[in-house]
């Protein structure tokens, strides 16, 4: 009985470690990387949806970095409007709603769908002004 209990333990850990975390593991993850307007990378990995992206605003190249809840870098572009990360096969699906208030950018919701042949995701904010965060 104690092999055929132990056997069953075993089984249950070895299969529960083996499965890829869902949408909502995904949200509940880092996000992190760089936005880039012309160059749409994203990355699935273990611990969560990454992705790299950047964005030209006002003629200067800008990076980046987010990790779910706040975003750090330098942003210079006063306006609004949306940017787009897809991988190469799919096409980009989901929102981030963002803000800059008090010298910090919040993610305001998130929403990350899998269609079936990859994982992408669409920003769509509004830059309330310019400035420098600390990383």
């Amino acid at each position: 009985m104690r092999i055929l209990l132990a056997t069953a333990f075993l089984f249950v850990v070895g299969c529960s470690s083996t499965v890829e975390p869902d949408l909502d593991d995904i949200q509940r993850n880092a996000i992190i990387g760089n936005w880039n307007k012309y160059e749409n990378v994203d990355v699935w990995t273990p611990q969560g949806f990454r992705f790299q992206v950047g964005f030209r605003a006002d003629g200067k190249y800008q990076f980046v970095t987010f990790d779910f809840t706040e975003i750090s870098g330098t942003w210079e572009y006063n306006g609004s409007g949306q940017i787009l990360i897809q991988d190469s096969v799919c096409p980009a699906k989901g929102a981030y709603s963002y803000s800059v208030e008090s010298g910090t950018l919040e993610l305001a919701s998130v929403d990350i769908a899998d269609d079936g042949c990859g994982r992408s995701a669409r920003l769509a904010g509004q830059w309330l002004r310019s400035g420098t965060l600390d990383q």
